[in-house]
Formats: structure tokens, sequence, C-alpha cells
């Protein structure tokens, strides 16, 4: 929802999927609080997507708009797990990729781990 409040383009199969989950509706409340706290939000710098049924990754300013994204890619997985470890406080919702595909289900294992070794409070 960030990518997109930035103005950046995720393409028809993702638009289609947000439509889906009545999320577009978030929009508005992600530019806001981009424009309010954009020092301390951090957002995807790289995606995966499914590509011929296989994970390919790509710069989140050279996403590939044919394609659905399906989990962010290594280097923003490495950057929240930083995050996360030297947090006091984390609030988590839901999972990052399509947990579902293995291949796209990286993000959701690493980062919910991160999230059980952190000394933070995590809620």
């Amino acid at each position: 929802m960030f990518l997109k409040a930035k103005g950046l383009a995720l393409g028809e199969p993702t638009e289609i999927q947000l439509e889906k989950l009545d999320a577009n509706n978030y929009v508005d409340r992600a530019k806001a609080l981009l424009k309010n706290y954009s020092e301390v939000i951090a957002t995807p710098v790289d995606i995966a997507v499914d590509l011929d049924g296989k994970r390919k990754e790509y710069a989140t300013v050279d996403m590939p708009v044919n394609y659905p994204i399906l989990d962010i890619g290594m280097k923003t997985i490495s950057n929240y797990c930083q995050l996360i470890a030297n947090a006091e406080v984390v609030f988590a919702k839901g999972s990052p990729g399509n947990f579902e595909k293995r291949e796209f289900s990286h993000s959701t294992r690493e980062l919910f781990t991160a999230l059980v070794n952190s000394k933070a409070f995590t809620a």
C-alpha cells in the first residue's frame, strides 16, 4: 500500500488483487502517514514477482507492471529484520508475502523469526 501511496505503478495484476481485497481504501491513509512520518516508515526497496511460476526479484524502481507482486525482496527482508532487531516495540499485522506459495513465503518466515528472536515488545 505504501508503494502505491508513493506513486509507484504496481501493475494490473497487483491492482486487481488490491481491488478484490478492497485495499485501495487505505491509499489516502498511507499517503498521510508518509507525509507526516516518512522518517520512521520503512518501505520496500525490492519486491518479488511470479515470473512464469518462478520468484524473480526487482528493485521497486524497476518493478515490472505485468506480473503479480507476491512478496517483498531479500534486501527489504534484511532491512526489516535489522529494524526489528533494534526495535523496542513492534506491531505486526498479517503476512508480507504470499506464504501459501513456498517461493513467496521467505519474508513471512524470516520476519516472524526475527519477531520471535527480538527483545522488543511485539504485538
